[in-house]
């Protein structure tokens, strides 16, 4: 199944946001359902009682409400790399022999154009779930990684944890160092 994480955290979305944005969803989306089926006045001049469209209007209806709600990010420091997950679907493990250098970062959304996924060339590719603190992980290939984070320390202090083991391998001439800036 996987090994036993040794920090984890999950973000979600306020509960302000998310009540506001299912309400806005539900709204713009059920209206118009009910004014057409239950008061029976048309929506244009196109016949949409076929039921693909109807299956379609209910399943959006409510599985974006559904996805929102239940969305976040989970990060998981275990004794391999650092684990991260978003809603369900993007994922990446961050091995400890590829990172050089972890700085902390701060975040905001006009940098990367929103929350969820994203790519900065500043920042790499970005796991963004809010604004404020950050962790970039600067991997060998030149390529970084960007988590947003609740609590920067914390997880920082979990990474630390792993990474002196590798400082020094054996039968390795140099030494390779870790960076934390």
């Amino acid at each position: 199944m996987g090994e036993m994480p040794f920090y984890r955290e999950f973000q979600g979305l306020d509960p302000k946001v998310k009540r506001l944005v299912t309400i806005v969803i539900v709204v713009s989306l059920w209206i118009p359902f009910v004014i057409h089926f239950v008061f029976k006045v048309p929506l244009g001049d196109k016949d949409i009682n076929n039921p693909i469209v109807i299956a379609l209007w209910v399943l959006v209806g409510l599985g974006v409400p559904l996805f929102i709600i239940n969305g976040g990010m989970e990060t998981l420091v275990t004794t391999t790399g650092i684990k991260v997950r978003q809603y369900w679907i993007f994922g990446t493990t961050i091995k400890y022999d590829k990172i050089k250098r972890v700085r902390k970062t701060e975040i905001k959304f006009k940098d990367v154009g929103g929350y969820g996924y994203r790519y900065s060339r500043k920042l790499g590719r970005c796991f963004v779930l809010h604004e404020g603190e950050a962790l970039t992980f600067e991997l060998e290939g030149h390529k970084k990684v960007t988590i947003s984070t609740e609590n920067r320390d914390r997880l920082l202090e979990a990474i630390k944890m792993f990474l002196p083991e590798r400082v020094f391998r054996e039968g390795e001439e140099k030494a390779k160092r870790v960076k934390f800036v």
